[in-house]
């Protein structure tokens, strides 16, 4: 295999190591850390190019009289000293060096993380407090509820990661590019002068620029990133957003019959009075969804999660809702009129005495037409 060096300035390093797509675990990168070179107040990096795995090694950082990532940190009452040339372990590693079989809710305040391969971790919970997490990749990890007050985050990967929840008060070096594809939720606390509303936003006008088209009545939108974005009264008829993440996204009064919703992600969106017929919605997350007044006749729900969703006056007359989750929905006054429920999980009679349903109607496992009739009977009777 052929390899080519060549030489970069320490201004350099951050530019260029992203360029190494740190995304899989055959392209991790690992840092060395040497000695200083004769006291030589400017060092220089070597790179070596090979395939499928690139190497970094530095060869030095700092004046003679420097101590090179070295920095002891109290963790659980211990103390950790992260050792030369173990810049750039991975999760596995750090683990061990801590002594604690999981990183989540574990504290590592003030460790000195540079360019770790952390991705995919589960460090929810965790103390991070003015950790030095300079190009760390925290690809897809889930710092749900962790608290980042005072990290350094220069340069940090944090594409896909789970920030719901998340204390970033005081967190240094972040900007708006690291975050525009991370998952947040109004309970994320940001760094002084960024705020929610700051967050990058999609509406029709930006989404229709984005795909380069004049108009949005079937467009290809699949596993697009469109969380919180405004679509209120938007045409967007047979249109894919098959797996797109539309978290907390305002689709109230949208026209979205016969798209291709297929295993979206729709966590607390608002599809008020939003028209759906025939849609497909199989294996959607449509936890606490705000449905009330949607059309959605005929439309396929097979597998969705609609757990907590208000579906009050919605229409979902002959839809297929065959293996939904429907618990803690509200059904009142939902037109469930020749609607499929077989296989419906955590659904009860009283849930389906409040909507309104047919000879058609094909109800779930265990649950009969006359239980309904009864329950209703019984309650209009206490209320005498």
């Amino acid at each position: 295999m052929e390899n080519r060096e060549e030489f970069l300035d320490q201004d350099d390093v951050l530019s260029r190591v992203h360029q190494y797509e740190l995304e899989r675990d055959e392209e991790r990168v690992f840092v060395n850390v040497r000695d200083p070179i004769g006291g030589s107040s400017k060092g220089s990096l070597v790179v070596g190019f090979g395939i499928g795995l690139c190497t970094v090694f530095v060869l030095s950082v700092a004046g003679a009289g420097e101590t090179l990532l070295l920095k002891n940190a109290a963790v659980k009452g211990q103390v950790v000293k992260l050792q030369e040339n173990e810049i750039g372990y991975d999760a596995e590693q750090l683990k061990r060096r801590l002594s604690v079989k999981s990183l989540r809710g574990a504290d590592l305040s003030g460790l000195d993380l540079r360019w770790l391969y952390l991705q995919e971790t589960d460090l929810s919970k965790a103390n991070l407090q003015w950790a030095n997490m300079k190009g760390t990749n925290l690809r897809e990890a889930n710092l749900r509820e962790a608290d980042l007050r005072g990290a350094d985050l220069s340069g940090a990967n944090l594409a896909y990661v789970d920030l719901r929840g998340a204390d970033l008060t005081g967190a240094q070096n972040l900007n708006l590019r690291q975050i525009i594809t991370t998952v947040y939720d109004k309970e994320t606390k940001f760094p002084e002068g960024l705020t929610f509303r700051d967050i990058p936003k999609y509406n029709k006008d930006s989404l229709k620029s984005a795909l380069g088209v004049k108009m949005l009545e079937g467009v290809e939108a699949q596993g697009m990133i469109l969380r919180w974005g405004d679509f209120e009264g938007t045409e967007m008829p047979w249109s894919s957003f098959q797996e797109a993440d539309l978290t907390g996204a305002n689709l109230s009064h949208t026209n979205l019959s016969a798209s291709n919703l297929r295993d979206a992600n729709l966590l607390e969106a608002d599809l008020q009075k939003a028209n759906l017929k025939n849609a497909s919605l199989q294996g959607a997350n449509l936890a606490r969804v705000n449905l009330q007044g949607a059309d959605l006749t005929s439309a396929s729900l097979q597998d969705a999660n609609l757990s907590g969703a208000d579906l009050q006056k919605a229409k979902l007359s002959s839809a297929n809702l065959s293996g939904a989750n429907l618990s803690g929905a509200d059904l009142r006054s939902v037109d469930l009129c020749g609607a499929d429920l077989r296989g419906v999980k955590s659904i009860t009679v009283k849930q389906l005495a409040t909507a309104i349903i047919d000879m058609r109607t094909r109800l779930p496992e265990g649950i009969t037409s006359k239980q309904i009739q009864k329950y209703k009977a019984d309650v209009i009777s206490e209320s005498l």
